[in-house]
């Protein structure tokens, strides 16, 4: 009885072993039938279940995507993307380019790009068609079920977005103006506010995003918002009595070792000015203006790094470096605020309070010392020896602008110390490039119109760190080269930078703290390199060109600097190209790094400048 039951649990098991192994081949045959199907039926298609920006491609080709897609992206390059903008004074069309271009070809400022767009469509295309059996497997049967979406990934240059706006919806909005103080016949009266318009630029931005993202050039339309300033006639009300006091018996004696600026009450009160807490302060763009015509020219100077040469084989100091006072602006400006303010909210809560005849604020101007950080004891310490690369490039020809952003960001580089194995950004070491920092706006083209725009010059420093880093065989991590061919440096060995990105980077792997020197003089952009050779071997190929690509027809654009009719030719055209250098390094031990640094440059129409009544 027991055999027999034995016997049977193992027949059972027998039976469930042939159905689980039965059911095994069935699956094993049919996922290699699905898979035989799917690589048939999509052998050169879209597998289902793939959308780009929201469109399913199931079943297209490649061919077709790319073309559909193609067609979008030439639509976006040749017109921008236009913003329908609402305002006060009716509606204004703009279009924002990708670029600009500028009167020069080193002029050129970018706005966005979708330059890697195809590399979107590659990735959506690989779903099901690369890998190996088992992730196609996936990819062609889990996967096609979950729906996967692709978007493109644009860059937007958001300075450059916020300037172009600015300055070409600056004709366009109302203009906002603040209530002020205003001294009139002998008496301080009240100017009346005006309430202006301002477009919201993180919106711009957000819809550039969007759009780009999709690759969807329809119109954007945008309404201006309301712009309404702190300084309000009915709030400037409040201190009428206190401006007034203020002008009759009050003056500022700014004063600086032994040196005395004196303000008097007229020029005072017209300096009051809401602030955002609705108190009393001063107007920091009237009290700037004001520094900058007296008291900066006489106290500012600036720190200066030590600079060195090498002489006789030997690292030697030719500059010393030196200790720089430079005007605090914000904390006067904050010493100025409080006394007015505690002043005014005095005199607020006991009217009976009045200022004193003769009052004078003796002010002393706050300085912030910068002692220099590089100097010998600093070259002692960290044993930097000797040149260990240098590079120059010329910028001869070029415009009293351009030259004065060269020498700035020349300027910016100088006394940098580099540690062992850290990578250097040139786009971090340069900084902010705005205004503020030193930099000048140069003539650019948009949008039909010659306007001005931040921007030239810095490709200069980018170019001339390129080579300075293949000098000295330093690994390059980051490199691109401009859009156009540059007169000034050729094709193939040139390097251009816009923050965050393109930036130009490279790891110091000398084992040695390295010292980055920069200067600019006699039309010479001069980089150098010091710190302690390790025997590595450099050998740099010239460029070679393996195509030239023809221009596009000349641009003709209007102006009214020019008599009507008349025309001048800025920019001749030229021939884009697709070059290659090869770059090897061999180190001591005898290891070698080959890197190519391949470079394409578009071709570039003439610029023609027509004159024209409007």
């Amino acid at each position: 009885m027991i055999i027999l039951q034995q016997k049977k649990q193992t027949s059972f098991r027998t039976k469930i072993k042939r159905v689980i192994f039965s059911l095994f081949i069935f699956c094993v045959l049919l996922t290699a039938g699905l898979i035989t199907f799917f690589e048939t039926k999509y052998a050169d298609k879209f597998y289902p279940g793939v959308s780009i920006v929201g469109e399913s491609v199931d079943g297209k080709t490649y061919s077709e995507v790319l073309n559909k897609f193609s067609k979008k992206m030439e639509l976006i390059n040749q017109n921008g993307l236009i913003f329908n903008i609402k305002g006060e004074n009716g509606a204004k069309q703009v279009s924002l380019p990708p670029f600009s271009s500028g009167l020069t070809t080193d002029k050129v400022v970018e706005h966005f790009s979708l330059e890697n767009w195809e590399n979107t469509l590659k990735q959506a295309y690989s779903v099901g068609h690369e890998g190996s059996i088992w992730k196609k497997a996936y990819d062609q049967i889990i996967a096609s079920a979950q729906k996967r979406n692709f978007v493109f990934a644009p860059i937007i240059q958001k300075e450059t977005v916020d300037s172009f706006f600015k300055d070409g919806l600056e004709d366009f909005l109302a203009k906002t103006s603040p209530s002020e103080f205003e001294i009139k016949d002998g008496s301080i009266i009240i100017t009346k506010e005006i309430i202006g318009e301002e477009i919201d630029t993180t919106k711009i931005n957000n819809i550039l995003t969007r759009k780009l993202s999709l690759a969807d050039p329809s119109p954007a339309n945008l309404t201006a918002d309301k712009n309404l300033p702190l300084s309000t006639n009915e709030k400037l009300k409040r201190f009428l009595n206190f401006a007034k006091q203020l002008k009759d018996t009050t003056e500022i004696d700014f004063n600086y070792n032994g040196n005395n600026w004196k303000v008097d009450g007229n020029t005072l009160a017209t300096w009051l000015a809401i602030k955002h807490n609705d108190r009393i302060g001063v107007d920091e763009e009237k009290l700037e203006k004001y520094f900058n015509k007296t008291v900066l020219s006489y106290i500012d100077s600036p720190m200066q790094n030590s600079h060195f040469e090498m002489r006789d084989g030997k690292l030697t100091e030719i500059s010393p470096g030196k200790t720089g006072n430079v005007v605090d602006i914000k904390k006067t400006t904050q010493n100025i605020e409080d006394i007015i303010s505690n002043m005014a909210d005095t005199m607020l809560a006991d009217a009976s309070i009045v200022i004193p005849e003769n009052n004078i604020i003796s002010l002393p101007i706050k300085i912030t010392t910068d002692s220099p950080k590089i100097t010998k004891e600093t070259v002692d310490k960290y044993k930097i020896k000797e040149l260990v690369g240098t590079a120059t490039t010329n910028f001869e020809g070029g415009s009293l602008d351009r030259q004065h952003n060269i020498e700035v960001g020349a300027s910016k580089l100088n006394g940098i110390l580099i540690a062992p194995g850290e990578e250097f950004s040139a786009v971090n070491a340069i900084g902010d490039i705005s205004e503020e920092a030193g930099f000048v706006k140069e003539e650019v083209i948009n949008a039909g119109k010659v306007q001005r725009e931040l921007g030239g010059g810095l490709c200069q420093i980018a170019t001339t760190l390129f080579r300075l880093a293949l000098n000295a065989g330093l690994p390059i991590t980051e490199r691109m080269n401009h859009r156009y061919i540059i007169s000034y440096y050729g094709a193939g060995l040139d390097a251009t930078i816009y923050g965050p990105h393109p930036d130009f980077r490279f790891i110091n792997d000398t084992g040695n703290y390295l010292l980055l020197q920069g200067r600019a003089e006699n039309n010479e952009t001069v980089l150098e390199l010091y710190g302690k050779k390790d025997g590595r071997v450099v050998e740099i190929s010239k460029p070679v060109v393996a195509s030239w690509i023809a221009p596009p027809p000349t641009r003709y654009v209007e102006t009214t600097s020019l008599a009507v009719g008349k025309t001048r030719c800025t920019l001749s055209p030229g021939r884009g190209a697709i070059t290659d250098v090869a770059y090897n390094v061999t180190y001591p031990n005898g290891d070698i790094k080959k890197t190519d640094f391949h470079s394409v440059y578009q071709p570039w129409r003439g610029v023609c400048l027509v004159g024209t009544k409007n």
